[in-house]
């Protein structure tokens, strides 16, 4: 997510999005289009070799500083999980991001192994991209079966069936981010963390906290990896409450 002045349309990899809950009417939101299922189109389409993070850092960069040029300053950025990776790197590599949000980044090893992986490609080849993704939320995310059952409920869950191929190659990655590259991202960042997730995205902020120069902690209670989906205007109130802080 990504908040910017009005301006003129969405180009490629770009998609204009409604406001979240509580959101200021003249700060809209602009979704870069991951190129996966979406309109950018998968990567072999787009003249590309394959798929890696670095690819997916470079979009990401080219999606805030097409906004930037547009609007004429630096804009706000809010990345989850994966996406909280990818926009921390994206902050060692543009001047044209004033603030970052990342809830619960992946900026150190998951909690996945070469048989969850296994288990995950199991499922795909046999069709079945809901239990793929169950899998993922079960042994990664280790979301408790009511909260998965609440996930299958909303809307987004078509977009993370339709996403479902791509979870073996990122759990593969090299997801960890250098020590030293995080303490030369000089902007503020709030790092949105629950109370009772797992190990590895509390480890993840406890690296962040020692690291990023402007550093500031949220803890939320009860809501796991998907507050955004579970109290998005609490979510929201706190993302609005930052963006609007003068303060590093």
């Amino acid at each position: 997510m990504v908040q910017r002045p009005r301006t003129a349309p969405a180009p490629r990899a770009r998609r204009d999005v409604g406001p979240p809950p509580l959101a200021d009417p003249a700060l809209p939101r602009t979704a870069g289009d991951r190129p996966r299922d979406g309109p950018s189109g998968p990567w072999t389409e787009r003249g590309r070799p394959g798929w890696s993070l670095d690819r997916e850092v470079e979009d990401v960069v080219a999606v805030v500083e097409d906004i930037a040029t547009e609007s004429g300053s630096a804009v706000d950025v809010l990345g989850h999980s994966l996406g909280g990776l990818l926009a921390l790197r994206a902050a060692r590599a543009t001047s044209s991001i004033r603030r970052l949000v990342v809830y619960e980044p992946s900026v150190n090893e998951l909690a996945s192994s070469p048989g969850t992986i296994a288990v995950i490609e199991g499922h795909l080849a046999r069709g079945d991209r809901t239990e793929a993704v169950r899998s993922l939320m079960r042994e990664v995310v280790r979301m408790p079966e009511d909260e998965i059952t609440y996930l299958e409920s909303l809307p987004s869950w078509a977009t993370r069936l339709a996403a479902a191929h791509t979870l073996p190659r990122e759990l593969g990655a090299d997801l960890v981010m250098d020590p030293g590259d995080l303490r030369r991202i000089t902007v503020p960042v709030l790092d949105v963390l629950d109370g009772d997730s797992p190990a590895v995205p509390q480890a993840a902020a406890r690296i962040l906290a020692s690291t990023v120069p402007h550093h500031r902690l949220l803890v939320l209670e009860g809501q796991q990896h998907v507050a955004d989906q579970l109290v998005p205007e609490e979510f929201a109130r706190h993302v609005l409450d930052f963006l609007a802080d003068d303060r590093p």
